[in-house]
């Protein structure tokens, strides 16, 4: 008999179990595992194609900035020599291929297109890179000329903009919600970078990008703005790279939820057979503890009265098969603990049949004798399918208190209390180990001293190291039982002790039996 769970608890093992049974909560639970990966990896592939797709506006923020500061001069003398060497210069960059400056009025003063990819451009079947963004560059070139602040609004407001940018933009605003962004230099802050252009059927154009800044001269009387540049840029090398990075975030996305979904699928197969074991367990637990004696068996001469009290501590999660019974039965008291080697529901049928055999020994009315009632027990293992030895106690006791035990190696005999002398002696086995029965086997005879308990423990462990039970953590657990309930409270507390004292008892029963002769 295992300890009794609080209300809470056993409503939360129910709950925890239909929990698990649930096929919604199962599916609930699933979607929710395939939700979240597809958002840590959908997540970090946009960071990844935000991250190349930032290489080219750094570059455009800084070629811009370079040129506002040096074309200046220039432009106030329309220096062209001065803009060829500063154009060539930027477009020797593997990205940067159009170059414009303009003047207030936005009359174009210069303009120059990288050669390679004027005749790349041609066989697209669109015309000149001037003539079919014409449009474009004018209308982006007089927004930064003359409503610079509303043209950044129209741009943050685009619709032009696919996924990555929309999740880049989020980010931006939940981040400045938080914490202020760190303000930009003066000149840095006039320059726009515009990647939110529209073809002419006014679909998202992701093949260009480029970035806008006025240019100012600066002066003791103040500051005046004398044009505008604009460097363009292809996109083709950045947008190859992306289309590999979303193959790549769609690779992990279906690798990752294909192996959530086995993990999960394999996982709830086991967690199901688990609770089918978990139910056969319990139900052969149960048998067990139906099977067993539960009330106190008596036995009241002339001499005095004994008292027998006892329990299986059943092991919480095995079925280890433990089973003890005890009969009166002409002025003697006989006891039984066996223990099936291993665990399982044959150890339960194992220990069914013994409890079942010793049972009809009693009834039969012949002597007995112990050491022919072993020899039978033992035997009896062979009736069952997938047989296995057992641990013994075999134990009868007179009115008289004289004492007679056959035991096996995971049996604990101690007389705790009493006002005569303890005397129990013990010697070996004499022969070999019957069938059956796991060895080594002792004999143990003596008496029961008046108002004392012999305490009888059988842990279960088969050939493990028996805990040694010190007797005065007996008489402790006797002084605070014993004065406040019934004698089988004993059994209880010192099941109870055990379990918690010695950890590898955790998957075994433990049994505890009390003979106690009155004073």
């Amino acid at each position: 008999m295992g300890k009794r769970q609080t209300r809470f608890a056993a409503w939360r093992s129910r709950l925890a179990d239909r929990l698990a049974q649930s096929s919604q909560i199962f599916l609930l639970g699933l979607v929710i595992a395939c939700g979240v990966e597809v958002l840590v990896d959908w997540n970090q592939t946009l960071f990844e194609i935000n991250v190349l797709r930032d290489q080219i506006r750094q570059k455009g923020l800084n070629y811009a900035g370079l040129l506002a500061r040096a074309v200046v001069e220039p432009v106030l003398s329309r220096d062209r020599a001065t803009f060829d060497r500063l154009a060539q210069g930027l477009l020797d960059d593997e990205d940067a291929v159009f170059v414009r400056i303009v003047d207030p009025s936005g009359k174009v003063i210069y303009d120059g297109v990288d050669d390679s990819f004027e005749q790349t451009y041609g066989k697209r079947g669109k015309g000149t890179f001037r003539h079919h963004y014409g449009h474009w560059l004018e209308r982006d070139l007089q927004g930064i000329l003359t409503d610079p602040e509303g043209f950044k609004q129209r741009l943050a407001s685009s619709r032009y903009r696919d996924v990555p940018q929309i999740y880049s933009d989020l980010l931006n605003r939940v981040t400045a919600y938080f914490v202020a962004p760190t303000p930009l230099p003066k000149l840095r802050a006039r320059i726009v970078y515009q990647d939110r252009l529209r073809d002419e059927h006014r679909n998202r154009d992701d093949t260009v990008t480029w970035a806008l800044a006025p240019l100012i001269q600066e002066s003791a009387a103040g500051s005046r703005q004398v044009g505008a540049v604009l460097v363009a840029f292809d996109m083709t090398r950045i947008n190859s790279a992306v289309r590999t990075k979303y193959l790549k975030g769609l690779g992990m996305i279906v690798f990752f939820v294909a192996l959530i979904l086995l993990q999960n699928i394999s996982g709830r197969r086991d967690k199901l057979r688990l609770l089918d074991v978990g139910r056969r367990y319990a139900v052969a637990k149960q048998a067990l503890h139906d099977a067993m004696q539960k009330e106190p068996v008596s036995l009241v001469t002339e001499a005095g009265q004994l008292s027998v009290h006892g329990l299986i501590e059943q092991a919480r999660e095995s079925v280890d098969g433990m089973v003890w019974d005890a009969a009166e039965r002409s002025g003697v008291i006989d006891l039984l603990i066996a223990d099936p080697d291993g665990d399982g529901i044959d150890a339960a049928a194992i220990g069914l049949h013994i409890l079942r055999t010793f049972r009809s020994r009693q009834q039969t009315g012949v002597p007995v004798n112990l050491d022919d009632d072993v020899r039978a027990l033992g035997a009896a293992t062979r009736d069952i399918p997938l047989t296995r030895p057992i641990g013994i106690l075999r134990l009868r006791i007179l009115a008289s208190g004289e004492v007679e035990a056959l035991l096996g190696s995971s049996v604990f005999l101690q007389i705790v209390g009493g006002s005569g002398e303890d005397t129990l002696t013990t010697c070996d086995w004499s022969g070999d180990i019957p069938d059956g029965l796991i060895g080594p086997l002792v004999r143990t005879q003596g008496v029961l001293p008046r108002g004392a308990t012999l305490v009888c423990i059988a842990t279960g462990r088969g050939n493990l190291p028996t805990p040694v039970i010190e007797e005065a953590a007996l008489r402790k657990v006797l002084a605070r039982s014993l004065p406040k309930r019934k004698d089988g409270a004993l059994c209880e507390d010192l099941a109870l002790s055990l379990r918690s004292k010695y950890p590898l008892l955790t998957d075994s029963d433990i049994a505890v039996v009390t003979l106690s002769r009155s004073a």
